[in-house]
């Protein structure tokens, strides 16, 4: 080992440093070269001298199974801290997705669920440094490889090293290793260590340590040309030259007889095996045996070969194989191997191969190695069936890429027609396993092959299955048309079939997404059609979801009355069938029907209690969308304190659906943009409007274009603002959304106001008053006074204007919606200063000064300075609340609930006169002591009092 080492004392040096380095825990230590480098026993040597404790996984062929260097190097390393590896398989069955036994067969856990399993059983016994090394990880497995990453950051704050080596000539430009080493730099926890060939005087002391003398120049310069500097076969050269009696002693040194001819370097593994020549016909038998097994194997299997077992000692006697702790026999080199196994005649090879499968077999070893020897054997169905199993296997545990490997090279073995059934179901599987994987062309190439295969059109339920799954593939990719149409295709092959509850779940999905394509139309069609299909099924839980959704299209279209009662009929169905899953989406739904009426107060608090409810019940997917819809209404409402923290929930949540993250994002952009701080704005609204278009969230696209509207018109440009402007009106007649245009067409009419762009003003007052035709609620009614308002200031007939901005406060107020019932009181103001009347204009303006400036808006509340100093006068100095005024920090039923608090009424009590159930107030109870920000009924009835909102 001390002579193969010869020539790296400065990787020696600098890798024993970043081992005992504090700084080093968390990264991963990565060593690499070519074959005969000693990258194996350059870390052996270092961590030998530095006394560190190891455990070794390896990885031993192309077809490692899933995880199988992972749990070797965490099964050694239990040894060494004298663990019991049963009583942590009892005590974090996460871990038997990595160790399975027979009595306790594998489990599909979760990567973090295994993560946090690994992690708990590091940090119980881990007392001292030590380190976990996976060798040779160009064999690993994919899944091996994209744990690693997460792996070093779960456990960086344990005394645990993590080092690899690997052969770079063995890494193709689409290797998994390739992706590895990318994100370990990415995260910033890879340090490398590539080994390059020894110099010629380091050759030449290795030569001098095998030989014991010194070698003369004429045979350095032989063995280093040969050699090229790699140190396993200067040793083993040289080794080999010694035993055959070819080197001479003479005083400039050490030398080859005249005549000895060297093997070529193409041939250089003869001279790994001249090192066998001593062994028997039998011993050398078994050695071919051993060499077509492979790097490691188990021990048992070469004494099903073997007449004694005498003949196997010897191979472990001489050093040719060694014995891991887990019973496991290793080739000291896998060049050894390789030497061997090539000089192993075709006929013979291809038998043992055979021979060694069934053994592996009956042994239960992993269906992958045994696989690979039916292949080379030529038994091309064996092994088939043995990938497939390995696939299915792989599956279970998570390991989508090495499922998706295995069950293709299963399928590249199929004979055409036989077991069909099961090759559409492994062809399904494949499918299944690189879409997760995100191979989106190769998925969708599977599916189509299933639905060309003549059983797919006589199972109505397979054929179901697959447009079903193609959906998914186009959705994934953003292909919302095409999946809509096989999410149909789907419904009507589970109709037929009789299928009731899967075919109302696909058109249910359509249905879905074709509201946020907003097709309204065909979107309530197909709700009234999953309603129709739940009720054949008699699936409450699908007909509260399909009635749910039915009343958030109703209300978006215009029919809000009509939308709020089919949302609530949803939600007490759903509450009264127990169904978390359907109540929860139910609730999201009403708060969206009151959003789009207008009624703020009541979808705040309909999003909030749909919140709690979902954390409650642990419906994390709901729970998530709930608060992405409470957000954007949080913004409106002017609660900006909540909706960026909620906000800044959902964007750091990598679980987060990105459709939920565009809301979000686009609601903290202009939150910022309201306050100033324009560089944020941008970034948010940019990455809002980008998560919309490339996943089709149409209402956030709409609003991310009257935010860049007003994010231009701060920077000045005008002509990128009124395209953005012109955008959003495009929008809304494409998509006829009635609601979200509505914050964007007030922004509008005040830009082409102020810049009298008359024409553009006019289009924007028309497209108010179809609005208005179609739905009468506060909001579009306020918004339709507004343009007017600003219609008359640019005919300049400002008594009119105060007048249409008077009506515009007065519907805004209603609905509780402080930017535009600030901005609408501010160009009142400016109406009645520019009529003459400049002490009410001074009250007006003073009133919306006090909200631009309680509210947080900054940008609004230094236009509305700017301009009163135009008038000749001041802002004045008024004391302001960044919660806002106290009539704002409840809402009205929250207020009418802290009454009855405050009388000494329970939850149950306070629900029968509300007519509410106790869940329901109880939710009620903890939004109220949140937003006054109070741990006790009694702490919150106090508070409320003192602000004026009840009386005690």
């Amino acid at each position: 080992m001390v002579m193969r080492l010869i020539g790296r004392d400065r990787e020696r040096r600098e890798l024993h440093q970043r081992l005992t380095a504090r700084e080093s825990y968390g990264e991963v230590i990565i060593v690499s070269g070519e074959a005969g480098l000693g990258k194996s026993v350059l870390v052996s040597s270092v961590l030998d001298e530095a006394d560190i404790p190891y455990s070794i996984g390896r990885s031993v062929s192309s077809e490692t199974p899933p995880y199988a260097p992972l749990a070797d190097v965490l099964r050694g390393w239990l040894r060494i801290q004298g663990a019991d590896e049963r009583e942590m398989l009892s005590r974090y069955p996460a871990l038997r997705m990595l160790i399975p036994s027979h009595d306790r067969p594998a489990v599909a856990s979760e990567k973090p669920a295994l993560l946090d399993a690994i992690y708990a059983v590091l940090r119980l016994h881990s007392k001292n440094r030590s380190v976990l090394w996976l060798e040779d990880i160009h064999w690993a497995d994919d899944a091996t490889l994209e744990i690693l990453p997460d792996l070093a950051e779960k456990i960086a704050a344990l005394p645990i090293g993590l080092i690899a080596t690997y052969r770079w000539e063995d890494i193709t430009h689409t290797h998994r290793l390739r992706w590895l080493r990318s994100e370990l730099r990415r995260r910033h926890l890879l340090t490398e260590f590539a080994l390059k060939p020894i110099y010629r005087e380091s050759a030449k002391d290795l030569i001098r340590t095998v030989l014991g003398e010194e070698p003369s120049d004429h045979l350095t310069d032989l063995v280093y040309d040969l050699t090229q500097g790699v140190p396993f076969y200067v040793v083993e050269l040289v080794t080999a030259l010694a035993a055959r009696a070819e080197i001479q002693s003479l005083d400039e040194g050490a030398d080859v007889f005249p005549g000895t001819v060297l093997p070529v370097p193409e041939s250089i593994r003869d001279t790994v095996l001249v090192r066998l020549e001593s062994l028997s016909k039998d011993e050398r038998a078994i050695l071919e045996v051993a060499a077509v097994a492979g790097l490691q194997f188990p021990c048992d299997l070469l004494a099903a070969f073997a007449e004694s077992s005498e003949v196997v000692d010897v191979l472990f006697d001489t050093g040719v194989l060694v014995e891991t702790p887990d019973r496991k026999a290793l080739f000291r080199h896998n060049l050894v191997r390789e030497a061997v196994y090539a000089e192993v005649g075709w006929s013979r090879k291809r038998w043992l191969h055979g021979e060694i499968a069934g053994h592996l077999e009956r042994m239960k070893e992993s269906p992958e190695v045994v696989a690979e020897h039916w292949l080379a054997a030529h038994q091309e169905q064996k092994a088939r069936a043995a990938f497939v199993l390995s696939a299915r296997q792989s599956c279970a545990i998570h390991a989508y890429r090495d499922a998706a490997r295995f069950a293709s090279r299963a399928l590249d073995l199929w004979q055409q027609g036989v077991d069909e059934e099961e090759r559409l179901a492994t062809l399904r599987q494949y499918a299944r396993c690189v879409e997760v994987t995100g191979n989106y062309t190769h998925a969708e190439k599977a599916l189509r092959e299933i639905l060309d295969s003549i059983s797919a059109e006589r199972d109505l339920n397979v054929l179901g299955d697959t447009h079903r799954a193609l959906a998914a593939v186009y959705e994934m990719q953003g292909f919302y048309e095409l999946s809509i149409k096989e999410r149909m295709t789907a419904a009507k092959a589970f109709e037929d079939g009789g299928m009731y509850a899967d075919a109302a779940a696909e058109i249910l999905a359509a249905a879905g997404k074709q509201t946020a394509l907003l097709q309204l139309k065909s979107a309530l069609q197909s709700c009234e059609e999953a309603i129709e299909l739940s009720q054949k099924a008699s699936r409450k839980d699908l007909m509260a979801k399909s009635m749910g959704l039915k009343g958030n299209v109703l209300a978006m279209t215009g029919n809000e009355q009509a939308g709020i009662k089919t949302a609530q009929e949803a939600l007490s169905l759903a509450l009264d069938e127990h169904n978390a899953e359907a109540a929860a989406e139910a609730y999201r739904r009403l708060g969206s029907a009151f959003e789009y009426s207008g009624k703020y107060d009541d979808s705040r608090n309909v999003y909030s209690t749909a919140h709690i409810y979902c954390k409650k019940e642990g419906v994390k997917g709901q729970a998530q969308l709930c608060m992405s819809c409470m957000s954007y209404v949080l913004f409106r409402t002017g609660d900006w304190r909540r909706c960026i923290e909620i906000s800044l929930d959902v964007l750091n949540d990598a679980e987060a659906p990105n459709g939920s993250k565009a809301v979000s994002a686009g609601a903290l952009g202009l939150i910022h943009l309201y306050k100033g701080e324009i560089k944020q704005a941008k970034s948010l609204i940019t990455e809002s409007v980008d998560l919309s278009r490339r996943y089709n969230v149409k209402a956030m696209s709409i609003v991310g274009a009257w935010a860049m509207g007003i994010l231009r018109a701060q920077e000045g440009q005008t002509r990128a603002a009124t395209e953005h402007f012109q955008t959003m009106l495009a929008l809304h007649k494409e998509f006829h959304n009635f609601h979200d245009v509505l914050p964007g067409l007030a922004a509008a009419a005040a830009f082409y106001g102020s810049n009298g762009m008359e024409t553009e003003l006019s289009e924007c007052i028309n497209t108010l008053a179809l609005i208005s035709n179609r739905t009468a609620n506060p909001e579009a009614l306020g918004v339709v006074a507004f343009g007017l308002g600003e219609g008359a200031m640019l005919r300049e007939d400002y008594t009119d204007a105060a007048g249409h901005f008077a009506a515009a406060v007065s519907h805004f107020t209603t609905v509780h919606i402080p930017v535009e019932l600030l901005q609408a009181e501010f160009r009142w103001a400016c109406a009645l200063g520019n009529s003459g009347d400049t002490a009410a204009a001074q009250v007006k303006f003073g009133s919306a000064f006090r909200r631009a400036k309680n509210l947080g808006a900054r940008m609004l509340a230094r236009t509305i300075e700017e301009t009163m100093a135009e008038f000749g006068l001041q802002a004045e100095q008024i004391h302001t609340d960044p919660l806002g005024a106290p009539n704002e920090r409840l809402t009205r039923r929250q207020i009418e609930i802290a009454k009855f608090i405050a009388d000494g009424l329970t939850n149950r009590q306070i629900a029968d006169k509300l007519f509410l159930s106790p869940r329901t107030v109880e939710m009620h109870v903890a939004n109220l002591l949140d937003r006054l920000d109070c741990h006790t009924r009694t702490e919150a009835v106090t508070k409320a009092a003192s602000l004026g909102l009840i009386e005690v």
